[in-house]
């Protein structure tokens, strides 16, 4: 699908903007102060209006989303969205302290030299990245391909250095593999053809069980992509609400619904921002999929950029943006289904829900209904320990609403007993079938216990 719109919105790196035509006024300064007096989103103080210079402005604005480009700063943050730049491999949020690596890249020097997701950027070079924007760290992190940076990482308590390599990075937006007969897909970015790639992995995974969607340290990207990867689940309903300082607008998807029918679980972090949350937001508003994992960033404000007379570019809020169902997101988040705050554990419970049966007789499995949904799982896969983990969380933190364990041609439903639903869960225990004045009725048998032989 085309891309070349007259307005294309994105949503990327914690920052969600449009890229429209807005006629230049006399110097930078006029500009930025003509543009936030008549489009930002709330109303702005004498104190931005009277500033002398650009720096002036942003600072009585007070917005850390509303920043100042140059030229080549803008280039260099186009071409990350697509994964494409000269670096060190990682995706970053700003912070107090510096900068957050959200994302390490595979292959990266970031990588190579031991940097992990979570580690916070105090120094380059020897310059301090505290209160520093997000362009301007990018710019002393970045530099040609070969050449080295001095990073100085706070991870926990502890204060490392680290040299790293700066390599070309070409990287795809959306990747997956298959494990379990489950097609785990990992969108980092929502790039500019992120949603035809995910079609193609679709249509290539084939038959599959079920998908998993992973959106965990994704910061944003293109709006027109979650809108159409939005619609693959959805159809063409709306899927976010956009409000300006005085009006709003529901924004539908034009996609058909390409996943009809198909089981899929979402994977989200604290780091799934912007147009994650769009498409999260859609997902759980419309009950299409379960959300698994920590509530996300909660970054929930469009940008816009605009160029000013000297070919520098503006970033400024000029709408808020909420769920189909009118939630909002902007420092609220958007909270999964199921509360899971350690990473294996959020695939571990993703994969035992989506062990699909492949017969009429559900011997062998049982199903569970979670927030609203049901999921087949196979019983022999709570034999490994991290499944059983996951299954048991479920059970002990009180997501599982129902319980139906498998006979014959059908599921029967089991009293909501935690002891209980352990024990034919994990085939300690198993239902009988019994003829009852002409109808049938099911009773639970617990297995005895193998005799322990002694040693001699």
């Amino acid at each position: 699908m085309m891309k070349k719109r007259l307005t294309a919105v994105l949503l990327v790196l914690f920052f969600s903007f449009t890229l429209v035509n807005f006629k230049a006024f006399a110097a930078p300064i006029d500009d930025v102060k003509t543009l936030l007096q008549y489009y930002y989103v709330d109303e702005v103080s004498q104190d931005v209006l009277n500033a002398e210079t650009v720096e002036d402005a942003l600072k009585a604005l007070g917005d850390p989303y509303t920043q100042y480009f140059t030229k080549e700063e803008f280039n260099d943050f186009i071409n990350s969205i697509n994964n494409s730049f000269s670096g060190i491999g990682i995706q970053i949020e700003k912070v107090d302290e510096g900068v957050k690596a959200m994302t390490v890249f595979e292959g990266s020097g970031a990588k190579d030299a031991g940097i992990k997701a979570g580690d916070i950027i105090i120094e380059a070079d020897g310059t301090s990245l505290a209160g520093m924007q997000t362009e301007q760290a990018v710019k002393l992190i970045r530099g040609p391909e070969g050449t080295t940076v001095n990073l100085k990482i706070k991870r926990g308590s502890e204060i490392l250095e680290f040299t790293v390599t700066r390599k070309k990075i070409v990287l795809p937006t959306v990747d997956y593999k298959i494990i379990n007969n489950v097609a785990h897909i990992a969108i980092s970015s929502f790039g500019e053809d992120t949603d035809e790639k995910f079609k193609e992995i679709i249509n290539k995974v084939g038959n599959v069980d079920g998908y998993i969607i992973d959106l965990r340290n994704n910061p944003g990207g293109y709006l027109d992509t979650a809108i159409n990867l939005g619609g693959y689940f959805v159809g063409p309903k709306n899927i976010i609400i956009v409000k300006a300082k005085e009006d709003s607008q529901a924004i539908p998807s034009e996609m058909n619904e390409l996943l009809k029918g198909k089981k899929v679980i979402f994977l989200v972090n604290e780091n799934s921002a912007s147009a994650s949350e769009v498409l999260s937001g859609a997902i759980k508003d419309y009950k299409r999929g379960l959300l698994v994992g920590n509530k996300t960033f909660g970054k929930g404000t469009v940008q816009t950029f605009i160029s000013l007379s000297d070919e520098s570019v503006l970033k400024f809020t000029i709408q808020k943006f909420y769920s189909p169902l009118d939630k909002p997101i902007n420092k609220v988040g958007v909270s999964p289904n199921v509360l899971v705050k350690d990473a294996k554990m959020q695939q571990d419970i993703a994969l035992m829900l989506l062990s699909k049966s492949k017969s009429a007789d559900k011997r062998g499995y049982f199903r569970v209904k979670i927030a609203g949904q049901y999921y087949e799982v196979k019983k022999s896969i709570l034999n490994h320990k991290n499944y059983y983990d996951a299954f048991m969380y479920l059970l002990n933190h009180n997501y599982i609403q129902e319980y139906q364990d498998g006979a014959k041609e059908r599921y029967v439903r089991i009293a909501n007993v935690k002891r209980v639903i352990e024990k034919l869960a994990t085939d300690k225990a198993y239902l009988v079938r019994t003829k009852v004045k002409g109808k049938y009725i099911y009773n639970i048998k617990y297995r005895e216990l193998a005799a322990i032989k002694k040693g001699a």
